[in-house]
């Protein structure tokens, strides 16, 4: 994915990070990210698909999400329906299995998942 809004990604990161961890150094130990590659998110910077799993991974965010994030999405979504209730969205991935792939066939996976058109839970009928 080479077009997306980095900097609303860095900024979710930034956040997530200061959230979940005491400190980058922490956050670093756990995710198996550089702190070069740290920095290239935080200052706006487009990554590998690989770094970005490994990221949701470390903030505990479902398969895919940074994606989201870095499309103009958020962490999570209010919906109000028809009767004045409202719901929230979460973005969703794949399930656990997934990691458990060989990483050739999480890449097929990523391919083909990005090809499926989005769907607008607004819009969805139960």
């Amino acid at each position: 994915m080479s077009d997306g809004d980095w900097a609303h990604l860095a900024t979710a990161v930034r956040a997530a990070i200061a959230q979940r961890y005491n400190t980058q150094a922490e956050f670093l130990r756990e995710s198996g990210i550089t702190n070069k590659t740290l920095q290239l998110i935080l200052d706006g910077k487009p990554v590998s698909d690989r770094t970005r799993r490994r990221l949701e991974r470390a903030l505990d965010w479902s398969a895919f999400t940074a994606d989201h994030i870095a499309q103009g999405g958020t962490l999570a979504t209010t919906v109000t329906k028809d009767d004045g209730t409202t719901e929230i969205h979460e973005p969703v991935g794949p399930p656990r299995e997934y990691w458990r792939l060989h990483p050739d066939a999480r890449a097929a996976v990523d391919t083909i998942i990005r090809q499926l058109p989005t769907i607008d839970p607004s819009s969805s009928q139960t």
